[in-house]
């Protein structure tokens, strides 16, 4: 992941390098407006990530890249790699939205 520092407000850019909250966490607290360009998403094997997220080392991982605009600039691009179970609807996710009737 990349962050344009220049671009993020002071108080913000603080914050950002002063702690260990998440990213949004941090831009929800200063309600900073953001715009979220996706760029991509695949399945690539994870290699020693994998056994961090507890599954194995030839796991196949969803792996996606996007960007995050501030007042119209790019500010950070993300990239991000999980277990593609959590990006997939599964019969017996609790948080599935529920069919009508």
């Amino acid at each position: 992941s990349r962050i344009a520092l220049d671009h993020l407000d002071g108080k913000v850019r603080d914050t950002l390098l002063g702690t260990q909250k998440s990213l949004g966490k941090i831009l929800q607290e200063h309600r900073v407006g953001t715009t979220w360009e996706m760029l991509g998403y695949r399945l690539k094997r994870g290699g020693k990530v994998g056994p961090l997220l507890g599954l194995d080392i030839g796991s196949m991982l969803l792996h996606r890249t996007y960007r995050i605009l501030i007042h119209g600039l790019p500010t950070f691009l993300i990239d991000e790699q999980f277990s593609p179970r959590l990006g997939l609807p599964s019969e017996d996710r609790k948080d599935r939205p529920r069919q009508p009737g």
